[in-house]
């Protein structure tokens, strides 16, 4: 999710217009002069147990629990203060909470909609106040976590916090990297954000399956955005078997510098979203990129990628450091967590980066089940800030009902002014 955000950043008005039901939506939708392209986020870890905390504590609940404060009534800024030191709460933070939905481009997607039958509400309209959180120039670091409680109201969990000081300090032009796959399972996507002054010279993806396996390369190609402010891409059909645990880096160069992310060893292919501990998400293995089986040519700027269509991307992996397995058992009222998978104790995995020199990315934990995925969304924005941002936490949250398609029941929760 933390890419697929920084995409939509990069230019939210064609963001929009690639996931958009409504083929011509008014321009006072996403107005590029109200939302203009915005720079990326780098992705923390303290951020990410913060939001990891929130949606935690929203699946192991079973009494209706959803929203901006703790299931036990604590607020949002308590709980702030449990996980970001002093010096990094900066001036500006802020929260979005969504529900029901593993899809997190759908979710991202809902988010910046403000509608959940896919008419999208005009800048003006008290529920376009998640744009205001998500298209904030004043932000600089966020963190984004996933949890799934099979005995809870909506199932699957969402939260984003973001935050204007980004601990530790980052420079590194690829504020993301990561990899999804479309709504069919049609294509693998990989992705991956650059911001800097210079486009790149080239921008490549490079992947190995197991230690010894031929490195291969692929030139990423512009989706969305510009070459100095954009989203680069590249798809593989899963007609050709996709192979778990393939490593992979994205190398951006400008002249003669190289960027690399993540800048130590590589990230892992993940084929279920339910099952992220199949293979590390990060490990320390490091793929050759000067010696290459396959190179395809220089970088292009055409925005091949994901099929701008009104299908959406179901699964974005987290580009993460480590990978740890947990077993939580909770009080009685509440579901537990466990290592095995069932309808009933979902098992959870959680990912956390742990050194500034790999990826600091998305704290996240998911959990494999045997129900079935939940045709759902809710969201949410809440907020605890200082000037600059919108103050929307003090007021109710009033559940809205209404109907996506015929197999698609969204719902849909504001917090207003």
């Amino acid at each position: 999710m933390h890419a697929i955000l920084n995409a939509a950043r990069s230019s939210p008005r064609a963001w929009f217009l690639k996931y958009s039901l409504d083929p011509a939506p008014p321009i006072n939708v996403v107005d590029p002069g109200t939302y203009p392209p915005v720079q990326p986020l780098y992705l923390t870890t303290m951020l990410s147990a913060l939001s990891l905390a929130h949606v935690q504590d929203m699946a192991m609940n079973t009494s209706g629990c959803f929203g901006y404060g703790d299931c036990n009534g604590t607020l949002y800024d308590t709980r702030v203060s449990k996980f970001v030191t002093n010096q990094c709460i900066g001036t500006l933070r802020n929260e979005t909470v969504g529900a029901a939905t593993e899809d997190p481009v759908f979710m991202e997607f809902m988010w910046v909609c403000g509608d959940p039958e896919g008419n999208c509400v005009a800048d003006s309209e008290p529920s376009a106040k998640f744009r205001k959180v998500l298209f904030n120039p004043g932000f600089t670091a966020m963190g984004v976590a996933y949890a799934y409680g099979n005995n809870s109201m909506y199932k699957s969990y969402w939260t984003q916090d973001f935050m204007s000081t980004t601990c530790p300090s980052e420079t590194s032009p690829i504020y993301g990297g990561s990899h999804f796959y479309d709504s069919n399972g049609k294509n693998l996507i990989y992705i991956a954000n650059w911001a800097n002054t210079a486009a790149p010279t080239s921008a490549k993806l490079y992947t190995q399956f197991g230690p010894t396996g031929d490195v291969i390369s692929e030139d990423l190609s512009l989706w969305v955005g510009t070459s100095t402010l954009g989203t680069y891409v590249f798809n593989i059909s899963t007609s050709i078997a996709v192979k778990a645990c393939t490593r992979y880096v994205f190398v951006f160069k400008v002249g003669t510098t190289v960027y690399r992310y993540p800048q130590t060893g590589s990230l892992s292919v993940i084929t279920s979203y339910e099952n992220l501990d199949e293979c590390p998400n990060w490990t320390s293995q490091e793929i050759n990129t000067g010696s290459t089986t396959s190179t395809t040519s220089t970088t292009s700027t055409t925005t091949s990628g994901p099929t701008d269509t009104d299908t959406t991307p179901t699964t974005e992996m987290p580009s993460t450091t480590s990978t740890t397995s947990t077993s939580t058992s909770t009080t009685s009222s509440n579901p537990t967590t466990s290592t095995s998978s069932t309808s009933t104790s979902p098992s959870t995995s959680t990912s956390t980066s742990t050194t500034s020199a790999n990826p600091t990315t998305t704290t996240t934990t998911s959990t494999a089940s045997t129900t079935a995925k939940p045709t759902t969304s809710t969201t949410t924005t809440t907020s605890s800030t200082t000037t600059g941002a919108p103050s929307l936490g003090t007021t109710m949250s009033v559940p809205i009902v209404l109907v996506l398609t015929t197999i698609i029941v969204t719902i849909l929760s504001f917090i207003l002014l």
